[in-house]
């Protein structure tokens, strides 16, 4: 037998507990979803970022983390592909930045950090660093250990052997006049100081420009002074020795010939 009576006339509380049903269902959806984020751990407020650099260099990775005071202490992990970097060997893996020094190839490809707290935690976006192989950084020998006052440096190959050398232009050390340097390249990657008369004479140096004046087939040099102290020029023996030669600039009573772009002092 059909019927038009209504539920809520056979049940009058039909639809009070139906309301209820839903608000209950309503809350333990609010609160799973609570739980859920209160879950995520800490919020990462800066990302790391791609990174470029060349061989035997260095590069960092930064990120920020945010996270509720009553969750903390926040540990921090750095990962490189799907191994976790060590922390021993290098401090910064659990720190905010991560810093990689004397970088080879082998260092290139992702990086990503997880912070956690006491909530859980959460996982950086990936930052992939690029190795470029097209120059190494040098980090050993004389020519990048050696700590002088430079003003500028200047590449030439003033012994003829086809490589070229560095000649490096010191200003002053300790408010006193002080030498030059002369690096006379091996050609395996490696260099040599040399002490002879272009690097032997103290004085306020400002920079070296290189030219065969005499037109002998080696290149001589230019070495300009500062305030009182009077610019030298250098003739090249084409066997590795230079000769200070009087000229016009170099004996400018003043002794403050314009050179490289330096003005008067």
């Amino acid at each position: 037998m059909k019927t038009n009576i209504e539920p809520k006339q056979l049940f009058p509380n039909y639809l009070r507990a139906k309301s209820r049903r839903f608000r209950w269902a309503g809350l333990a959806l609010s609160l799973g979803l609570l739980n859920l984020a209160l879950a995520d751990g800490p919020n990462i407020t800066k990302q790391p970022t791609n990174r470029s650099v060349s061989q035997g260099g260095s590069a960092q990775f930064t990120e920020s983390v945010g996270s509720d005071p009553t969750n903390w202490p926040i540990t921090l992990q750095w990962w490189f592909k799907d191994a976790a970097l060590d922390a021993v060997a290098n401090s910064s893996a659990a720190k905010f930045r991560l810093s990689l020094t004397n970088v080879t190839l082998a260092d290139a490809g992702p990086y990503f950090v997880v912070a956690s707290d006491l909530s859980g935690s959460a996982t950086s976006q990936v930052a992939a660093l690029t190795i470029d192989p097209t120059f190494i950084k040098v980090t050993e020998g004389a020519i990048v250990t050696d700590l002088e006052a430079s003003a500028k440096a200047s590449w030439c190959d003033y012994d003829g052997d086809g490589f070229q050398d560095l000649f490096v232009a010191n200003f002053y050390n300790g408010g006193s006049a002080t030498k030059n340097s002369l690096y006379r390249n091996n050609g395996d990657g490696t260099f040599t100081k040399i002490t002879n008369a272009l690097s032997g004479k103290a004085n306020w140096w400002r920079c070296g420009v290189w030219a065969d004046v005499d037109n002998d087939g080696d290149a001589d040099v230019y070495v300009s002074g500062a305030g009182a102290y009077q610019a030298v020029f250098y003739r090249n023996d084409g066997q590795g020795q230079f000769t200070p030669v009087s000229i016009g600039p170099a004996q400018d009573p003043a002794g403050r010939f314009m050179v490289c772009g330096v003005g008067r002092l």
